[in-house]
């Protein structure tokens, strides 16, 4: 089965935890895209890309804290996610093309394809309210990312 993308906002301290032992520990929760909003009028693949920013974005909303955003994006096994538990049929659906989701595994960092991150600056919204744009980082640039925060 495909394995499933899925966004991440990370703690400081969870990604420390991922460079230290190249693992996030279950349960680790995060943003799906879902293709319920798809018509015979939009592209399968141009709905799922507004999806995945559907999904992308909520997990920038959510990131928070003491300094800057961490947005980990993920390919996960099907298998090894739940969706959150809520009430009703739409139990962890947020609507927009969203979903909550729960890893219920350890997230090996090999699952991992990137991480987002905001720019030094950007530490609060800019002047026209909007959050500011996340850096893009590959996995492969995790130490970097870490260096960058100040997290070493």
């Amino acid at each position: 089965m495909r394995p499933r993308r899925i966004y991440l906002p990370l703690t400081h301290d969870q990604l420390r935890s991922l460079a230290a032992d190249r693992v996030l520990a279950a349960p680790v929760l995060g943003l799906a895209p879902t293709l319920s909003r798809t018509d015979s009028r939009t592209a399968a693949a141009a709905a799922e890309e507004e999806a995945e920013f559907a999904a992308f974005s909520a997990a920038a909303e959510r990131a928070g804290g003491a300094g800057r955003r961490v947005i980990a994006a993920a390919d996960v096994p099907p298998g090894s996610l739940e969706q959150r538990a809520g009430g009703g049929d739409r139990a962890g659906d947020l609507g927009d093309g969203v979903l909550e989701v729960r890893t219920t595994a350890d997230l090996p960092v090999r699952l991992i394809v990137s991480l987002h991150i905001d720019e030094a600056t950007a530490e609060t919204e800019n002047a026209s309210g909007a959050a500011p744009d996340l850096l893009w980082y590959d996995i492969t640039e995790l130490d970097a990312v870490i260096e960058e925060l100040g997290l070493s």
